[in-house]
């Protein structure tokens, strides 16, 4: 079988933590849900409230691989009891008035102002992500169903 590029994250009990996605020159994984419940906020507000928790959020590459990948993440992250991604913002600036946005409506990654308002998803910390690889799961997607392999 071939390796997929996103799976479920689960730690040692067998709960989903995230939904990891790995190609062959970038390993990340984001969190369920959105920040703060999702919470709306300006790029500039974004960013402080993830310094605030201790996180980060996707960066631009990170947010193309994930407009490439974005049918399948939706899928794992719904199969994983989280939220399908929403129009998010990413963790880096694009221009000193516009930064990285992923819209969920088009499955693309785009460059808009900073002081629209939209919600924020986290990564899990790289450290986190090697602890708990092992207890990953493949999600197979077939007809829009997802079946998780163990």
């Amino acid at each position: 079988m071939d390796k997929k590029p996103v799976t479920i994250l689960r730690d040692a009990d067998g709960k989903a933590v995230g939904v990891m996605v790995e190609t062959l020159d970038e390993r990340f994984a984001l969190e369920l849900h959105p920040i703060d419940n999702g919470k709306e906020y300006t790029w500039p507000d974004a960013m402080a409230r993830l310094k605030e928790l201790g996180k980060k959020g996707f960066n631009e590459k990170q947010g193309k691989i994930i407009a490439v990948y974005h049918e399948e993440i939706d899928a794992a992250l719904e199969a994983a009891g989280g939220d399908k991604l929403g129009w998010e913002w990413a963790d880096g600036e694009y221009h000193r008035i516009t930064a990285w946005f992923y819209h969920s409506t088009y499955g693309a990654l785009h460059n808009v102002s900073k002081y629209l308002r939209s919600q924020v998803r986290a990564v899990l910390a790289s450290e986190l992500i090697e602890k708990l690889y092992e207890y990953r799961t493949e999600p197979i997607l077939k007809n829009n169903n997802i079946n998780p392999i163990n």
